[in-house]
């Protein structure tokens, strides 16, 4: 219920699983993307999202807001990326 679209907040909670190295929330994720509408092609990418060019600016910000935040305790937030 915080207004982001299903589609989005799949990758997000994927992004995330990968980054903690959660396989089972991996899987969890990725079949209930799939299960959603995503393509294999997009869930394969997730991972190296900064080079793909499959994902929209939207879903880029989220990633990079995903990956920030997981990782708080080593870098913190940026004023710019929090703008």
């Amino acid at each position: 219920e915080c207004g982001l679209e299903k589609s989005l907040l799949h990758l997000i909670k994927l992004r995330a699983s990968q980054i903690n190295g959660c396989s089972y929330c991996v899987e969890m994720h990725s079949r209930e993307a799939r299960r959603d509408g995503e393509t294999e092609q997009r869930l394969y990418l997730v991972s190296a999202w900064k080079e793909s060019p499959l994902f929209s600016e939207r879903e880029r910000a989220a990633f990079a807001w995903t990956e920030t935040v997981t990782k708080i305790a080593d870098n913190g937030v940026s004023d710019e990326l929090y703008a």
